[in-house]
């Protein structure tokens, strides 16, 4: 990942809201698709504004989903990699609010019985670079934060063509 890729992807996320995220262990990919707005959209004005981020392969993947529906007691809610596209549409078209790409992955052994959803692969690579993309809903109620550990990153158009 270059600096003007690991720009754009920064951008993206604060700005557009994240539409869906697929992740196929199988082949160790994540995709988290977004729509800017055509201020921040690297072709400006289009028809489909959407773009998917793509990252692979993946080393590492977590995620904690939290409902804060009782703030004294924050109850964290489990969930599978079939499910992700499903958790993220709870979060109604929403932007990341953190950013994307945090020095390292967080420290899952003491986050333990905190996260949603934790896997690794048996191999060596996925481990050059980390996504983070954190999701709330507007009243705060559910939150999102969703990590991996990736070697590769494109941005594809609606058609798949790759444009960074």
């Amino acid at each position: 990942m270059n600096a003007a890729q690991r720009d754009l992807v920064e951008r993206l996320l604060a700005a557009s809201p994240v539409l869906g995220a697929d992740v196929d262990i199988r082949y160790r990919v994540l995709a988290i698709t977004v729509e800017p707005p055509v201020d921040v959209h690297p072709r400006g004005a289009v028809d489909d504004r959407r773009l998917q981020l793509v990252v692979h392969p993946i080393g590492t993947i977590a995620a904690a989903l939290v409902d804060h529906a009782d703030p004294t007691r924050p109850t964290v809610l489990q969930f599978d990699e079939t499910q992700l596209s499903d958790v993220v549409a709870a979060f109604a078209d929403t932007p990341s609010t953190v950013p994307a790409f945090p020095s390292s992955l967080p420290d899952v052994d003491a986050l333990g019985d905190r996260l949603s959803m934790y896997g690794t692969a048996q191999t060596g690579d996925g481990t050059a670079s980390v996504l983070h993309v954190h999701l709330a809903q507007p009243d705060g109620a559910l939150e999102l934060d969703l990590w991996a550990g990736f070697d590769e990153l494109e941005v594809r158009d609606p058609e798949g063509t790759v444009i960074a």
